[in-house]
C-alpha cells in the first residue's frame, strides 16, 4: 500500500506582523513623549510580546533599552521649551527652574514670635 502525499499546506497560523517605516516613526514618537508600554501597544494595535519581538528584530535590543534611548529626544525638547518660556518671561517657569537648577527656595520668615513663651509639662512633674 503506497502512501499518499499530503497536499501542500497553505499559510497556517497568523501572518507575521511587520511595521512600516511610518509605524516605526510613530513608535519612536510615542517613546519620546513618555508613553507607557501598554499605551504604545494599544496605539500600534499589537500585544506587548509582539512589540518585544518586533523591537528585537529591528534593533537587536530590548524594549527597555530602546525606550530609554528614544525617550531622551522628548526630554531634551521639554527642557528646551522650558528654558525658552523662561527667557520669554514666564515667571512660573523661571521660579521652577531657579529652584531646580540653582537651589533657590522660598524664604519663610516669621514675625512677632519674639515674645512667644512655650510651657512644656512633663508627666510626673
Amino acid at each position: 500500500m503506497a502512501k499518499t502525499k499530503r497536499p501542500p499546506r497553505k499559510n497556517e497560523g497568523r501572518p507575521k506582523i511587520k511595521f512600516t517605516e511610518k509605524q516605526w516613526k510613530e513608535f519612536e514618537t510615542l517613546c519620546s513623549v513618555q508613553c507607557t508600554k501598554p499605551e504604545i501597544c494599544e496605539r500600534l494595535n499589537v500585544t506587548d510580546k509582539t512589540l518585544d519581538n518586533l523591537i528585537k528584530g529591528k534593533y537587536n535590543k530590548s524594549f527597555s533599552d530602546i525606550f530609554k534611548q528614544k525617550r531622551v529626544n522628548g526630554l531634551v525638547s521639554l527642557r528646551r521649551k522650558q528654558f525658552q518660556m523662561a527667557m520669554e518671561g514666564n515667571t512660573a517657569v523661571i521660579i521652577f527652574l531657579g529652584k531646580n537648577y540653582l537651589g533657590q527656595m522660598d524664604k519663610q520668615e516669621f514675625f512677632g514670635l519674639e515674645d512667644l513663651t512655650i510651657n512644656v509639662k512633663l508627666n510626673g512633674s
